[in-house]
């Protein structure tokens, strides 16, 4: 395991373990399951991401989807159109010159 983050991907130590572990897991609880793939830096040629597309999760940096963690991309909120405000004139107030 590399101690100094590459350019590219800037993966830490922890992080590459941590997707060293699942992948190994992965690996021997579903071998042969061509749902999970993995991704990898094309710089420092490690280990980047994981995801599973049967089950709609990644972790690192997924298949085209950037760095997330999740069951499935969340769509993007749109606001409410809200009515149209329009400017009322207030009525003068009244001096009271004394």
């Amino acid at each position: 395991m590399a101690t100094e983050r590459c350019p590219e991907c800037l993966l830490t130590p922890q992080a590459e373990e941590l997707l060293e572990r699942l992948e190994a897991k992965l690996q021997r609880t579903r071998p042969g399951d061509a749902s999970w793939e993995t991704t990898i830096c094309p710089r420092c040629v490690r280990l980047t991401g994981i995801f599973d597309e049967r089950e709609g999760w990644s972790i690192g940096e997924g298949k085209d989807r950037g760095w997330a963690s999740g069951p499935k991309p969340v769509p993007e909120e749109r606001p409410e159109p809200q009515p149209e405000r329009v400017a009322e004139e207030r009525p003068k107030a009244v001096s009271r010159d004394r």
